[in-house]
């Protein structure tokens, strides 16, 4: 027997199918397609950069291809799916420049730095591979390029078929790749920094991950834009502003299924998220592939921060994010709708945005990375277009 039956038998106040008997719908808790842990990654598990950098944290997703194992980076930055060029031959798999490139291996003591490359490699060559012992150079022509086609990925018990890859020189030790937006847009996705879990879901309206409720959500908004592809780039920038590019990691990319280059934009879904920042509301990114969150100098600007703050200081605490050695500042208050976000450094920079998400557009920039989410769950809803945050 329902109990506002039982209550109606007791006082008129409530007959049965009132407001007061109504049930709160029950939230369904969806099963999630496709999983992988927060790992920490050392510095010197990356071989791109020293081992003296501090440990960076990173989702993955367990994905596999014809019966191969892969570990995959979970990205929001990076516009397409990609796989380290080092991993292609044991998936049986060809360089997109294989056809008519010259390559040259160069040995080395260990491993190198992609910022202090030996004088003995030529950093004219079209490509430059680390390895562990050596570099690899390679010359190729752009007509040589052909695609690098996935027939059948499974990314958990979920298939992608004809999945068209970037592959990306350098990489990381436990991760084979990066699953980038081509194939996470439009999914629920779940990082849970409290378990150190990353979930996939099919798109659904209605459900959320258990410890999620409908009053952690917001409505968030999801737009299209037009964005180059374009290689990576890391960038240094000085304390008073002043940036410039170290090092070019040119991924094989701008390449149509049909192997031709591409030199269009393509459009790509942004799932925007409105973040307070010090009180004012602001449309922020979330980067997963990023373990500082940063903004550009014109948001510092609106906060009342210029390049003489006497408060901002160096951040050296992160590699794998773009900017090295870039200003940052404590301080900044961060809030989604009434949930609180952690307390970290801010970075700033413009030409970290500029080369990673927003075609150097005009505009105040936010891009929440990890340390943002210590002890909390964010979960991205693409078909309700709603962001919830829960913990901390």
């Amino acid at each position: 027997m329902r109990v506002c039956r039982v209550f109606a038998l007791l006082s008129v106040l409530a007959p049965p199918g009132s407001a007061a008997c109504q049930r709160a719908p029950a939230v369904r808790i969806p099963i999630p397609f496709a999983t992988g842990p927060l790992l920490a990654i050392a510095g010197d598990e990356v071989t791109w950069q020293s081992p003296a950098y501090d440990t960076t944290l990173l989702f993955t997703a367990d994905a596999s291809y014809h019966n191969h194992a892969l570990r995959l980076l979970v990205d929001l930055g990076t516009d397409r799916t990609l796989v380290w060029s080092q991993r292609l031959p044991a998936l049986d798999l060809p360089h997109a420049w294989s056809n008519g490139a010259v390559t040259r291996t160069v040995r080395t003591r260990g491993k190198v730095d992609l910022r202090h490359l030996p004088a003995s490699v030529d950093t004219a060559a079209s490509l430059v591979i680390p390895f562990r012992d050596s570099v690899q150079e390679v010359w190729y022509s752009d007509a040589a390029l052909h695609a690098t086609i996935l027939d059948v990925l499974l990314v958990g018990q979920r298939r992608f078929d004809h999945v068209a890859t970037d592959e990306m020189p350098g990489g990381i030790d436990r991760v084979d790749g990066i699953l980038g937006i081509d194939l996470l847009t439009g999914f629920d996705l779940e990082f849970n920094r409290k378990t150190g879990r990353f979930a996939m879901y099919e798109p659904d309206a209605t459900a959320l991950p258990a410890g999620l409720v409908a009053s952690d959500c917001t409505p968030a908004r999801i737009t299209s834009v037009p964005r180059w592809l374009h290689s990576y780039a890391i960038t240094t920038q000085d304390i008073d502003g002043r940036e410039h590019i170290d090092t070019a990691i040119h991924f094989v990319r701008d390449m149509t299924p049909t192997g031709g280059l591409d030199a269009r934009q393509q459009a790509v879904r942004e799932f925007r998220i409105p973040v307070s920042v010090n009180g004012r509301i602001n449309d922020a990114l979330f980067d997963p592939g990023a373990n500082a969150t940063i903004m550009n100098w014109e948001e510092a600007a609106l906060l009342g921060i210029t390049r003489s703050d006497p408060r901002l200081h160096v951040d050296r605490r992160y590699d794998a994010t773009t900017v090295v050695n870039a200003p940052a500042i404590d301080g900044i208050r961060l809030a989604i709708g009434n949930r609180r976000l952690a307390d970290a450094p801010v970075v700033i920079s413009d030409g970290w945005f500029a080369e990673t998400y927003y075609n150097a557009g005009p505009g105040p920039r936010i891009t929440l990375g990890l340390d943002a989410l210590r002890d909390r769950v964010l979960f991205l809803g693409w078909r309700s277009a709603r962001v919830c945050v829960a913990g901390g």
